[in-house]
């Protein structure tokens, strides 16, 4: 993130531990960024036309369809190796069967797919939600039984002013989707 790469895209998965950049430009600027960054990171793969695109088409889905819950997470860009660690500790200790996230390092967002029993899905997003290495984990997908275990939304008390106020300003006559969501 220190460097003078200008990547479209700063990617990671885990728990391949792949990074994964992208650029765009004109073809000599993309050539000049993509060769800074393999002497950078050392071994690299390069795709190009319509190799790239399948890779980021695959890359984009690939959380989707594997089995279990899936959570939005977020952390604070410089927490990155942070963020990591804790979902290696997670998976190591709320027994769940595996923990993979794809998540935008750069700006500190991704998602997280947890496969397990219920309980043990709860127990991970419970987990991650205790760490301080993430800020938000939100239940994008889940069975109705995990939904029945923990709060879909992490509506933690301090929040919910701010929740409150956002929707009345936004729908003060409260016909949005009355009683869903954090508010």
């Amino acid at each position: 993130m220190a460097s003078q790469l200008e990547p479209i895209a700063f990617e990671i998965h885990v728990p391949s531990f792949a990074l994964m950049l992208r650029f765009a430009s004109v073809p000599a600027a993309v050539d000049a960024q993509a060769h800074a960054a393999e002497m950078m990171l050392g071994a690299a793969k390069l795709f190009e036309g319509d190799a790239e695109r399948a890779f980021w088409s695959q890359h984009n889905e690939r959380v989707w369809t594997g089995a279990g819950a899936i959570v939005r997470a977020s952390w604070l860009p410089a927490n990155v190796a942070a963020a990591i660690g804790e979902l290696k500790a997670c998976a190591a200790t709320s027994g769940v069967i595996g923990i993979e996230m794809l998540g935008r390092a750069a700006v500190g967002s991704g998602l997280v797919r947890i496969e397990g029993e219920a309980k043990a899905q709860a127990r991970a997003i419970e987990q991650l939600r205790r760490s301080a290495a993430f800020g938000n984990v939100v239940l994008r997908r889940g069975s109705t039984e995990l939904k029945s275990l923990i709060d879909v939304w992490n509506g933690s008390a301090e929040r919910q002013p701010l929740f409150a106020s956002l929707k009345r300003a936004f729908d003060p006559q409260g016909i949005l989707s009355p009683g869903r969501g954090p508010v």
